[in-house]
């Protein structure tokens, strides 16, 4: 049988067709992230229906599936956004649906975690393919539209991806694709073609959309690889080294205005604090962050909703702050550019307790895990501690959680690979139990 026959990718039984349908959507929504607008969150809500579909035809698989406390934890996990979100609601007295879109994905989340379990979903294989894929076609399409890049001062786009999302994701991407060209188990010679010429490609979507929170997110994911690796064969880690650092090396060469985007963020910060020149993009990005924190401080409890938010950054309060400022944070083009913040500003204290939620405790059970898994769990680990790593440190100056089509890609994928993880360990707990 061949690596991507489709019982090794979905094991849990039923209808060819229906199996086919599933894993389907999830290669396209790895595949369209970044490159076809509206394609990851079509596939999430397709896989929304075919688990409700399931779920009312095969009961009886669900009710075998015990929440011990870890489970349990992850749902608290994927609905604290939503519940941030609907308890600053109430105690505002501000009874609408608006601001629960992304919010409602997490949620579902934690039952897509439950039907991943029962159809035994390997994720982690399918993503091995599905994201160097994704990276090889998000670079066609950049590259194919100068006039998107045009609208960015030449910074790598796609139409409804901006340079500074796509340069984190892309990162996050070829990261993630790294780890599986790495792992262990015996991957097919055209597979580590496919996943090599994908992390090319990511690298150069992220030097190319020039994005500093995506340099500082493929660092940190670097960082993160060679940890996860040290142990394993130092000399196949040395050369698989040699890739990203040969790229960075080749493009800072190539391409001068990167060296100088490198070094900008020094002297902007300096202007900033001296107050000399505010109007760089980094001091833009710091007047933001300060704008943010003035907010959060007049209403720590409630929050304001983003409604509420904008609403009061037109008012005379928001005579001290830039329209520049105004408009790229939370207006029509943006937010605060920090998952954080842009949490707190929504949900106040417990929009804070949500985002850490979301991604520590799945961090923790990806960590956790590795050290006594193998083959694809092991590589489940690897792949969901990457993806939250990622957005941890990309979230640091952009919005990575709070966009509709990354929230589906978020929930997607750490149910997903949690399942894969949480469903290995049940099957080993109950083979001892059954040998003793």
């Amino acid at each position: 049988m061949g690596y991507f026959d489709l019982p090794k990718l979905i094991g849990g039984r039923g209808a060819k067709w229906h199996t086919a349908l599933i894993l389907v959507c999830l290669f396209a929504y790895a595949v369209g992230l970044l490159a076809v607008r509206k394609a990851t969150n079509v596939c999430f809500f397709l896989i929304v229906f075919i688990a409700v579909a399931h779920f009312f035809s095969n009961r009886n698989d669900y009710s075998i599936l015990a929440t011990d406390q870890e489970r349990l934890f992850l749902l608290v996990a994927f609905a604290s956004p939503f519940i941030a979100v609907a308890l600053t609601k109430l105690l505002r007295l501000e009874f609408s649906y608006r601001d629960l879109d992304a919010e409602s994905r997490y949620l579902i989340a934690g039952f897509l975690f439950y039907f991943y379990m029962v159809k035994r979903v390997n994720l982690s294989r399918i993503l091995s393919l599905a994201l160097p894929l994704g990276l090889i076609l998000t670079l066609i399409c950049a590259a194919l539209t100068p006039d998107v890049a045009g609208r960015w001062g030449g910074r790598y786009a796609t139409s409804f991806v901006d340079p500074n999302v796509l340069g984190s994701y892309a990162a996050i991407m070829s990261f993630m694709t790294l780890m599986a060209l790495s792992s262990e188990g015996g991957q097919p010679r055209l597979l580590k073609v496919v996943q090599l010429t994908g992390i090319g490609a990511g690298l150069l979507l992220v030097l190319l959309a020039a994005s500093r929170g995506g340099w500082v997110t493929a660092v940190a994911l670097f960082i993160l690889w060679l940890a996860l690796r040290w142990r394993e064969n130092k000399k196949q880690l040395a050369a698989a080294s040699l890739v990203p650092i040969a790229i960075v090396v080749i493009s800072m060469l190539a391409v001068p205005n990167l060296k100088t985007r490198v070094m900008a963020p020094v002297s902007d910060v300096s202007s900033w604090v001296e107050g000399s020149d505010k109007t760089t993009a980094s001091g833009q990005r710091l007047s933001i962050w300060k704008m943010s924190l003035h907010l959060i401080a007049e209403k720590p409890l409630t929050g304001w909703g983003i409604p509420g938010a904008q609403a009061e950054l037109s008012s005379t309060h928001a005579a001290q702050w830039t329209n520049e400022v105004i408009k790229d944070a939370h207006g029509e083009y943006g937010g605060a550019h920090n998952d954080a913040l842009q949490m707190m500003i929504q949900s106040g204290v417990w929009g804070l307790a949500a985002y850490l939620l979301l991604l520590l405790v799945p961090l923790r059970v990806f960590l956790r895990h590795r050290p006594k898994s193998v083959g694809d769990t092991r590589l489940a680990c690897e792949l969901g501690a990457c993806l939250v790593v990622g957005v941890m440190v990309g979230g640091l100056t952009n919005e990575l959680l709070s966009l509709k089509y990354l929230a589906s890609f978020y929930s997607i994928t750490v149910a997903g690979l949690a399942a894969q993880v949480l469903a290995q360990q049940t099957q080993t707990s109950t083979e001892e139990v059954s040998l003793s």
